[in-house]
């Protein structure tokens, strides 16, 4: 077996080289062994247990969350990981089909899960796919943990599950609704649904594609999504929200205005933009901004 080296937030490989289905077993039994040894549980369990970090983990249910992208056979992936799971006694909550990144480190923390997995390479080349560690808060597993599931690979053989235990401890449910439920509340949601906003999204061919339709769906909003169609190779670019993947989308916003473009990667967790005929705005623009709505218009005040 090739060796497996995690970097910043998980592991990521070349797609049927090194990244392929008995690796992606390795690493989410790794994964396993690491959340179970963390609950106090150093043989297989369910239910709620209290944990050996009793601060962070304290009455978790031993739940993991497990999601994936629009990448070559990442749904596949997606289910070795969740019946790995399975047979390690997690309850697994699998999204039904490729599901913003956001959405699921939103389930983590909502549904109270000890972690989660998402399996996608980000805004890399076509060619990857990644296997993203996402902790018990819902954010990125730090270097440390990442280091800590790294050094379980191999200690143990992966098991197997049974299609009777994947029935059982396997969960298809869709966890965006809730995540979208939870972003309206952090707005102010009236004054959007009636702002009349002609809105564009460029979803870069990723899982970001539809979800603003879902978003803004009953309001007096116009959305236009761009670049929605599911295309594994992503219309032959890096699906990173930089101006150099932008040019069709701009020569689109200069021949049909809007008051807004966003613009997602790959798995919808990073974010540029332009304006309403097709200037390129940065992240940090965007932030820019955000912070000074923060600040002048709502005067520090978060929901």
């Amino acid at each position: 077996m090739a060796p497996i080296k995690f970097g910043t937030d998980g592991w990521r490989a070349v797609i049927a080289e090194d990244f392929n289905f008995a690796n992606v077993a390795r690493v989410a039994q790794a994964a396993a062994d690491y959340w179970k040894a963390e609950c106090g549980l150093p043989s297989v369990a369910s239910g709620r247990r209290m944990g050996a970090r009793s601060g962070e983990f304290q009455e978790r249910e031993l739940k993991v969350v497990v999601g994936f992208d629009r990448r070559f056979f990442s749904e596949r992936f997606a289910q070795t990981t969740a019946e790995v799971f399975a047979a390690n006694g997690f309850q697994v909550v699998l999204t039904p089909e490729p599901t913003p990144t956001p959405s699921v480190s939103f389930a983590v923390k909502h549904l109270r899960a000890v972690g989660g997995v998402m399996i996608t390479a980000s805004h890399n080349p076509p060619i990857f796919n990644g296997f993203k560690l996402k902790s018990y808060y819902g954010g990125s597993s730090s270097p440390d943990e990442c280091q800590a599931v790294e050094r379980l690979l191999g200690r143990n053989p992966v098991r197997a599950v049974s299609t009777a235990m994947a029935a059982k401890q396997i969960l298809t449910h869709d966890v965006r609704p809730a995540h979208y439920a939870a972003l309206k509340r952090l707005v102010d949601f009236k004054l959007i649904a009636k702002s009349k906003l002609r809105f564009a999204h460029d979803a870069l061919f990723g899982v970001g594609a539809g979800c603003f339709e879902q978003l803004l769906a009953g309001t007096t909003c116009k959305v236009t999504t761009l670049n929605a169609r599911h295309d594994v190779l992503f219309g032959g670019i890096n699906p990173e929200p930089i101006e150099k993947n932008y040019g069709p989308t701009q020569k689109f916003l200069r021949a049909h205005p809007h008051d807004l473009c966003l613009v997602t990667d790959g798995d919808a967790d990073r974010v540029g933009g332009m304006d309403g005929h097709g200037n390129a705005l940065t992240t940090h623009q965007i932030i820019c901004l955000l912070l000074h709505h923060l600040v002048v218009n709502r005067r520090g005040e978060l929901p």
